[in-house]
C-alpha cells in the first residue's frame, strides 16, 4: 500500500503537481503515525536522519580541506 502511494507521490512530483504530492506524503505518514502511535519513532528518524546528514557534510567538508592541504 505504502509503495503505491509513494509511486502516485512521485509521479505528482514529476508533473509538478506540489499540492497533490505533499498530500500523498501526508497519507504514507498517517499510514505509520495513527492516534499517536508511532509518533517518537518518525520524530526520532527524522532526528537521526538530519544528523546523519550534518555529520557527512561536515565529514566531506573536512576532507576536502585536507586534501587542499596534501596538495
Amino acid at each position: 500500500m505504502v509503495e503505491e502511494i509513494r509511486a502516485k507521490a512521485l509521479k505528482a512530483k514529476r508533473e509538478g503537481n506540489k499540492k497533490l504530492e505533499e498530500q500523498y506524503l501526508a497519507d504514507i505518514i498517517g499510514l505509520y503515525v495513527v492516534g499517536g502511535v508511532g509518533s517518537w519513532e518518525m520524530a526520532d528518524a527524522l532526528y537521526y536522519n538530519r544528523l546523519d546528514k550534518l555529520i557527512k557534510r561536515t565529514s566531506s567538508k573536512v576532507l576536502k580541506e585536507l586534501e587542499k592541504k596534501l596538495n
